[in-house]
């Protein structure tokens, strides 16, 4: 079948506050990546979380819970890897007078050479140290976002470690955050006693350990690019165990991403029968 993504259409979050989001195995799990879902969502749409009471309500119930804290964590983390909007305007604008500056400096044979009255060392002195100034105008903006990131990163830390995880996906992406964190600040030094904790999440089925499976992928990797995954027989095999043998239908592939990894564009098709509502979620490393 076709599933047409309607971007108006709330019925998937609507499902997903009133705890009404089923599914044949890993339902704990999957309810709990749905939460994560919508959280971050409401999180970031006010309008959506105040158009209906349902989803204020859900937003006030998880805000302080595991979920609101882990979301805490990756605003944290984003901090430490972007400028604001305001620096990064502040910054263009401070290059752009560097560079009228510099130009000015190529040129002040020229214009001293047009204009005798002009002195010649009096403005060079002038463009010299308004050059100066605006280059440790940079340099101090640059300190300072450094300064905002090492903080957020030690913000991050502590309150992920704070967190008490309920279920397999947020202790997943709690012990993946503290991998992150500590991969920032000392390298892949720092997370090398922790690799085989690392290959272990990677392992798993993503449907079961949510999207910190990926991320564990990434950081393998770093040290071994030539693992692979079989996704299809150890979420066939845990999923038939979690319902005591009780699932005979055999699971395939549903769905395929093209590239993957990719830079700008990709391909996502979906190879399934039954009729619902199709939620797709893509997001980076965090």
């Amino acid at each position: 079948m076709k599933y047409q993504i309607i971007q108006d259409d709330i019925s998937f979050e609507r499902a997903i506050a009133e705890d009404s989001v089923q599914t044949l195995i890993y339902n704990a799990e999957t309810q709990n990546q749905n939460r994560q879902y919508l959280f971050e969502r409401l999180s970031t749409d006010s309008v959506l979380r105040f158009s209906d009471t349902l989803f204020t309500s859900f937003y006030n119930e998880y805000e302080n819970a595991s979920i609101g804290a882990l979301h805490d964590v990756k605003e944290e983390l984003v901090r430490t890897r972007y400028y604001p909007t305001s620096s990064i305007a502040l910054l263009q604008l401070t290059d752009s007078l560097i560079e009228l500056t510099n130009d000015s400096l190529t040129r002040i044979d020229e214009i001293c050479a047009n204009n005798k009255w002009i002195n010649h060392d009096s403005i060079l002195s002038v463009i010299l140290h308004r050059d100066s100034l605006l280059i440790q105008t940079r340099q101090y903006m640059i300190l300072l976002q450094r300064v905002d990131g090492e903080g957020a990163l030690a913000l991050a830390d502590i309150i992920n470690s704070n967190i008490v995880p309920t279920e397999l996906p947020e202790q997943n992406i709690q012990f993946m955050n503290d991998i992150y964190i500590s991969y920032r600040q000392n390298g892949l030094s720092g997370i090398s006693e922790k690799y085989t904790q690392i290959s272990e999440v990677a392992h798993q089925c993503p449907y079961s350990g949510g999207e910190a499976v990926y991320q564990a992928r990434s950081f393998v990797e770093l040290f071994y690019d030539t693992v692979e995954y079989d996704d299809d027989a150890v979420c066939l095999q845990n999923g038939i165990f979690r319902q005591g043998n009780s699932v005979k239908k055999e699971l395939t592939q549903t769905i395929s991403i093209k590239p993957n990894p990719a830079n700008d564009k990709v391909e996502i098709s979906l190879m399934k029968d039954e009729e619902g509502i199709c939620n797709i979620r893509i997001s980076d490393l965090l």
